[in-house]
Order: C-alpha cells, then sequence, then structure tokens
C-alpha cells in the first residue's frame, strides 16, 4: 500500500501485491493517512485472532518520532538527564515488575518525566498495568525512582512492550538521556519447543515436540538403513545445550528455558549410490479447493542410498504438502491458459542424493525430470 494512500480496497490492494489470496476483505484501520492502524469497532479483524484477540497489520501504538529533532539543544548544555537504570526485562503472568529511572546527578530541581508505551503488540490495561502514576517527578537532591509495573494472567502467546521516557511539564528534551527506551519481555508460554532433526529414517523431515522447562527428555536417533550414527548436534549458534549427557544413540538434557533445535549426525557405512532418476504415478493432478491427493514418487535406483524426497510449496496459500506428498488445494489460483504462463520447478538431485520438490505458483505447475513434464493444475 501506498504511503499516499488513505484507503484502499481488498481487490485493489490485491492489484497492488500481485496476488488474490493475500488479502480477503478490507481491515479497517481507524486513519491510515495520519497513522493510525488501530481497528474500527466493526472490523472483520476484530476478535478473530488466537485466543479471540484482535489480528491484522495495524500499530497498537500511534507514531514516534525518531532521528533529528531541530527543537533538541545540545546534551552537553544539560548538566542533569535521565536514564533507564536496564534496558530490557522480562516478566511472567502475575509477576510485578520494578524499573528504574536513575538521574546521571542529583536533581537540582524538580524534574518530571512521563513513561510511555511507544511500541509491541502489549496493550495497555490488557496486557499490563501500571501501579504507580506513568509521571515520575524527581525533587531536588533525588536521583532514582522506580515504576512498578503487573502483568495479569492472559493467554498463552508471549508479548514485547517497548518504553520510553518522555520530559513534562517545564522539564526541556535535552534532559532525557540516551538510554530512554527499555524493552519488556512478557513471558506467558509455558512450555518450550524442542525440534529434533534427521532421526532414524526422518532425513529432511522434523519432530516437533513441547516440554516444561526442567522437565528430563531422552531421544534416540535409532538406526538408518546404509548410515552409522555419528554423533549429536545440540544446537545451532549459541541456543545450544550446556549439559547433557550421551549414551550410544542417545541423548539425555533438562529442557531449557528457551525453544531448541538438535540433530543426529551420520555417516555413510558403504559406498554412496546416488540417485539417477525419479518417476510419478500419474501425469496430471486436477482439485478443487479443499481436496486433497498423495504424489507418488518412485526413485531410481531402488538400493540409492538416500531415497528421501523433501517436498515444499513456494506458494503454501495456494496449495499445501506434507511431508508424504499429500497435497491440499487451499485457494484457487488464476485463470491462466496459454502455456507462456507456466510456472516451472526442477527437481534437483543434490550431492547426497536428496531430492527437492517445489511446488510452484498458482495453478499451472510443471515438473522436468529430464523424460518430458508433468503437469499439475489447480
Amino acid at each position: 500500500m501506498e504511503p499516499s494512500q488513505p484507503e484502499i480496497t481488498a481487490d485493489a490492494f490485491g492489484a497492488q501485491i500481485g496476488s488474490a489470496t493475500e488479502l480477503g476483505v478490507d481491515p479497517m484501520f481507524t486513519d491510515a493517512a495520519a497513522g493510525d492502524f488501530t481497528l474500527k469497532d466493526n472490523s472483520p479483524a476484530k476478535g478473530t485472532g488466537d485466543n479471540g484477540v484482535d489480528r491484522g497489520a495495524y500499530a497498537v501504538y500511534p507514531k514516534t518520532d525518531v532521528g533529528y529533532n531541530k527543537n533538541l539543544g545540545l546534551v552537553e548544555n544539560v548538566n542533569v538527564n535521565v536514564s533507564f537504570s536496564e534496558l530490557n526485562s522480562s516478566a511472567k503472568p502475575g509477576e510485578t515488575i520494578n524499573i528504574e529511572l536513575t538521574l546521571n546527578k542529583r536533581a537540582k530541581k524538580t524534574m518530571t518525566f512521563e513513561v510511555v508505551p511507544v511500541a509491541g503488540d502489549a496493550q495497555i490495561d490488557k496486557d499490563f498495568t501500571f501501579l504507580d502514576s506513568q509521571t515520575v517527578t524527581f525533587k531536588a537532591g533525588e536521583s532514582k525512582k522506580t515504576i512498578r509495573i503487573k502483568i495479569p494472567e492472559g493467554y498463552d502467546l508471549d508479548q514485547l512492550l517497548a518504553l520510553r521516557i518522555q520530559p513534562t511539564g517545564d522539564t526541556r528534551l535535552e534532559a532525557v538521556g540516551p538510554r530512554n527506551l527499555h524493552l519488556l519481555k512478557i513471558i506467558r508460554v509455558s512450555t518450550r519447543v524442542l525440534t529434533i532433526n534427521n532421526v532414524g529414517d526422518s532425513m529432511g523431515h522434523s519432530i516437533v515436540e513441547y516440554h516444561e522447562p526442567g522437565e528430563k527428555i531422552t531421544v534416540d536417533a535409532k538406526t538408518r538403513e546404509g548410515y552409522t550414527f555419528d554423533s549429536w548436534e545440540t544446537g545451532y549458534h549459541d541456543v545450544k545445550l550446556d549439559s547433557y549427557d550421551i549414551d550410544g544413540t542417545r541423548i539425555t538434557f533438562e529442557m531449557p528455558d528457551r525453544d531448541l533445535t538438535i540433530r543426529a549426525d551420520w555417516i555413510p557405512s558403504g559406498a554412496i549410490v546416488n540417485v539417477t532418476g525419479i518417476s510419478f504415478d500419474s501425469n496430471s493432478l486436477s482439485l478443487k479447493v479443499g481436496d486433497k491427493s498423495t504424489i507418488e514418487a518412485t526413485i531410481s535406483p531402488s538400493n540409492a542410498t538416500d531415497k528421501v524426497i523433501l517436498w515444499t510449496s513456494s506458494n503454501p496459500l495456494v496449495a499445501s504438502v506434507d511431508a508424504n506428498g499429500v497435497v491440499t488445494a487451499l485457494s484457487e489460483g488464476r485463470q491462466i491458459s496459454s502455456q507462456e504462463h507456466w510456472k516451472t520447478a526442477k527437481l534437483s538431485i543434490l550431492q547426497n542424493a536428496r531430492l527437492q520438490l517445489n511446488i510452484d505458483n498458482d495453478i499451472f505447475l510443471v515438473f522436468e525430470d529430464g523424460n518430458g513434464c508433468l503437469q499439475y493444475n489447480w
């Protein structure tokens, strides 16, 4: 949507983004031209999200000025300024968190500031409550103040809240120091996600489990024909397990208070037999919205070391495909009649014999396997 457009219809929006499936109806923003992307009372996005929350691409808080301000004097000319003592914190439902504001020097006269929510998906008096006034006043001789924020019980979704210090009354803008933004993470999710990759015959597929932090977990890599278990990859980047025990193909650990991904690594136990071809059980597939059908694929030769097919859809809004090649038609594609508009997705046989099958755009799908084309229509 262009910034100059105060309002737009669903059809016009779809034309701009090149898709008729990304937006079904007008979300009914309050005043998009003025930067107010909250929803009108009769908006179709009201209360239709998870757990009854509002949904849509809208801002909870109004626009906030950033960058150069011609009315801002030099900070070096201000003897006293205020900052947050800490720039980030976290809290769980039922907890009260203390956020401290500190002057770099004791106040020489009365100085007044306000702590204002400026960004995030947490809404005041719904997802958090100020137990004290948002207005913080430093009297002469004072240098520290604390505000308290209460987190009520709510739905099971983590949230973020950004708080900013702003001057009020006669207090000058320059009296706000550089550490004027505080990020509060509201941790509502009680379970964490454990993603297990590459165990047994599930190469290319992930196993997703949910566990409480501190729960003791044992995962077995099992066996894989033609391979020998090598080791466990206990996380990615800096999100790794600090403590674990390994017994053969089994790994035991306590679930951390964060999401985690682990992976079993394997090495071939003999000579690698590469894939030389792939064939399908039919040459066309026609589905109506809501229909499902399974694509049967056969790998050649039959003794290939790795015969796993990774099925993915490049446009899951039109058609999705699961790990077993089951295709589900989700929405109508555009009416295209000429072959020149077909989208082509090549079957790429990777060096380790894994195969990537991409289901392409909207309605016409052509798979090239070196022996002709296979067309799938939506």
